[in-house]
């Protein structure tokens, strides 16, 4: 006799059950999600200052958030323009003039 798939020794395929006092899952909301997800990876964990280049504190972070929604566009973006308006206010050229610039060196 050949045998094929998962067969007990009296030649009957088992019914695969579970136990019987084993209750359904309960379904978790998304914060539910989110907050196991945060606790398994910390270093993925969401804040306001996730992925800026620069210390911000909370109160700026939510506010870059909410102009960069509002203007939608990347929190970056909002940061290299408030860095070119800095150096343009002390004097310095803008940065597309300073790349040209450079380009023009490596001819």
């Amino acid at each position: 006799m050949r045998l094929r798939g998962v067969e007990d020794v009296k030649g009957g395929t088992p019914i695969a059950t579970g136990p019987a006092n084993k209750q359904p899952r309960r379904r978790l909301s998304k914060a539910e999600l989110r907050e196991q997800a945060d606790a398994a990876f910390p270093h993925l964990a969401r804040g306001p200052n996730l992925q800026k280049p620069s210390s911000v504190d909370s109160e700026r972070g939510e506010a870059l958030r909410q102009v960069a929604f509002d203007e939608r566009c990347k929190i970056h973006d909002l940061l290299i323009e408030g860095v070119e308006l800095a150096l343009k206010k002390r004097g310095y050229p803008a940065l597309a003039e300073m790349k040209a610039k450079w380009q023009r060196k490596e001819r």
